[in-house]
């Protein structure tokens, strides 16, 4: 019943948003991932970080917010999954552009919410990147050593302006 719900999802999803053929929905998923160049200024990685991660950690309840724990920090966990990964790296080591740019759906910083919703302990988003904290420090560690052109990475999730230094 699942794989027929999300397929049905994948299908009502391209029909109604502006997406390329090459993401028309087949039985593995679709092909949300790309690069669009904008000449020598700026390389756009568009990222999928929904269909390809593996579960939450932490057992987090229904909005995805709990404390840390030894899966977050697991290297099994995955955000992008293996091949997007790969994807990224190669996309980001060809690219000759001033500018890369990372745009994706959630946030990438680490953010301990736990103050702010009146806890005593930190509480961190397990269904953003706090969740596969393995997979987010690979990627903080080749933009550094790489030295990756001025990268900048975009979300859209919250509704809500932030800025942040990714270390």
């Amino acid at each position: 019943q699942f794989a027929a719900r999300r397929a049905a999802a994948y299908q009502a999803y391209y029909e109604h948003m502006p997406l390329r053929r090459a993401a028309r929905p087949t039985e593995r998923g679709m092909f949300l991932y790309r690069y669009v160049d904008f000449g020598g200024l700026a390389r756009i990685v568009m990222l999928d970080g929904r269909q390809y991660r593996t579960d939450q950690p932490c057992n987090p309840p229904p909005l995805g917010l709990a404390p840390t724990c030894p899966e977050d920090s697991s290297p099994a966990g995955t955000f992008l999954g293996a091949r997007q990964e790969y994807y990224l790296r190669r996309a980001l080591q060809r690219s000759q552009a001033t500018w890369n740019v990372l745009a994706q759906q959630v946030m990438m910083m680490r953010g301990d919410l736990g103050a702010a919703l009146g806890a005593e302990t930190p509480i961190f988003n397990m269904d953003a990147w706090d969740g596969y904290q393995a997979q987010r420090t690979r990627l903080l560690e080749f933009l550094a050593t790489r030295r990756t052109s001025n990268p900048i990475v975009l979300t859209g999730d919250i509704h809500s302006a932030w800025v942040a230094e990714l270390k």
